[in-house]
């Protein structure tokens, strides 16, 4: 999706949270915000949220759910089950790692990668990322990035592959 504002690369089952701006409830000024689907929104007026607030008495933990993973051996057909252990999170880190991650980041194999140019941002990214408790791995040539492993927050990204 594409507008003066934002640009938006996004799949068939991946939620927006919009306002309708052309129908009747937003001439009336009650149009609430929603999570549609980019295909329903497709030559639509619609207005994006932009801000976020942090709504949350305390610092709680993120708790991501351990995970099995199965795969076949292609060479003897042998079936194979692994489980990975769930970790858990402090809140406001891991809010800030999202954040990284959706706007600059994705899963290359088995790494979790946050793309930036060099600078104090990936500095940051690399900081937050120390934060969760998990190894940062800055390649010194290419181009910037922050690499880390947690197999447990790329099947929360799998939901397929996860379980509780």
């Amino acid at each position: 999706m594409r507008s003066e504002q934002i640009d938006l690369l996004v799949g068939v089952d991946h939620a927006l949270w919009i306002q309708r701006v052309d129908t009747r409830a937003a001439r009336r000024g009650e149009q609430p915000f929603a999570l549609e689907a980019p295909g329903a929104l497709l030559h639509k007026r619609v207005r994006y949220e932009k801000t976020a607030r942090w709504y949350c008495g305390t610092d709680a933990d993120v708790r991501v759910p351990s995970t099995i993973r199965t795969w076949t051996r292609p060479d003897n057909g042998a079936h194979y089950e692994r489980t990975y252990a769930g970790v858990v999170f402090p809140a406001r880190p891991f809010a800030r790692f999202l954040g990284y991650f959706l706007s600059e980041g994705s899963i290359n194999g088995h790494q979790i990668v946050l793309a930036q140019n060099r600078g104090p941002v990936l500095a940051a990214m690399a900081d937050v990322v120390r934060e969760l408790g998990l190894p940062p791995y800055l390649p010194v040539s290419s181009h910037g990035c922050v690499r880390t492993q947690c197999v447990a927050v790329m099947a929360v990204r799998t939901p397929r592959t996860a379980t509780a």
